[in-house]
């Protein structure tokens, strides 16, 4: 059993609750590079001695054997603060880690044990995507052939908004690692949001956020505008919510609509992960091709319908 659900026994969750998230196999599937690591130290390092100093802390003989330079970038590379946010993301959400890393190509799964272990995570490392794929078809081939997983995020630095949706968050912040947004965003997704109701005319999320919404038809495109018009303590810690139920609405409709367009005029999220559809705070998913002369008649037209 994993730590996090002692945890839950004696502070958060009582056994019923455990048990749930115990059936559900959450499941963080996990890069490395990019998430965990960012730069590189480990040759500054006497990394021989550090794995003779691994073997008797641990009385582990992993350590003797692994390459040093790997073990190098483990216990110096990976950033403290990344480890912790996700540290704490497993012990709030009972997950497990999947690695999806290019890193499962050329270490052995027990030597990728290992490296986690260096931060008392080996338990939650219960395996890797197949190794050779590509790294999105080996994801999607893992979570078809285990179907018991109901709950899942994926972290990477690549943009796999497409791909993924909202299951997907790409770690893209000023820090360059796992940080608190994409904590949060975590959080939300593996534990579960709020309700979201859509009454065809608004969608509100919980009591926290309500949106309005247009559609429109501009040169053959299928627009979905959302404007905010009741939002609760927007603050920088909200970005993560408000960026799933966007999504999840994109998601949901993308048969629909070929673009979704957020207002965001009165709640600037500063770790938004939409493009930029123009300079006066709107924000569009998927990225827009169009040149910037359309962009100005997609402008136009919205701004001309609806009294922001």
């Amino acid at each position: 059993m994993h730590k996090s659900f002692d945890f839950y026994k004696s502070n958060y969750y009582d056994l019923e609750k455990i048990k749930r998230i115990k059936e559900e196999h959450r499941t963080i599937f996990l890069d490395i590079y990019g998430v965990l690591q960012n730069g590189q130290i480990r040759h500054d390092h006497d990394n021989e001695l550090l794995k003779k100093y691994l073997y008797e802390k641990y009385h582990d003989e992993r350590y003797l054997n692994m390459y040093d330079y790997d073990i190098g970038a483990v216990y110096y590379d990976w950033r403290p603060m990344a480890i912790g946010y996700l540290k704490e993301l497993l012990y709030v959400t009972g997950s497990n880690i999947v690695i999806s890393s290019d890193w499962k190509d050329n270490h052995p799964f027990e030597f990728l044990k290992g490296y986690f272990k260096v931060y008392d995570m080996e338990d939650y490392v219960v395996d890797t995507t197949k190794p050779g794929l590509d790294k999105r078809e080996a994801i999607r081939k893992y979570l078809s052939e285990h179907p018991e997983i109901r709950k899942h995020i994926i972290y990477d630095d690549c943009d796999w908004y497409e791909d993924f949706g909202p299951n997907f968050k790409r770690v893209s912040n000023n820090y360059g690692i796992f940080h608190e947004e994409e904590y949060r965003y975590g959080y939300l997704l593996l534990n579960g949001n709020p309700k979201t109701e859509d009454d065809g005319e608004c969608i509100r999320f919980a009591d926290d956020l309500t949106l309005e919404k247009h559609e429109f038809v501009i040169d053959g495109l299928r627009l979905l505008y959302l404007k905010p018009i009741y939002v609760r303590d927007i603050n920088e810690n909200n970005n993560s919510r408000f960026g799933f139920t966007l999504l999840d609405t994109y998601m949901k409709n993308k048969d629909k609509y070929d673009y979704l367009i957020l207002d965001n005029k009165n709640i600037h999220l500063s770790n938004f992960n939409f493009a930029s559809l123009d300079y006066d705070d709107l924000f569009t998913f998927p990225a827009p091709w169009w040149s910037d002369e359309h962009i100005q008649d997609v402008k136009k037209c919205l701004l001309s319908r609806i009294k922001r």
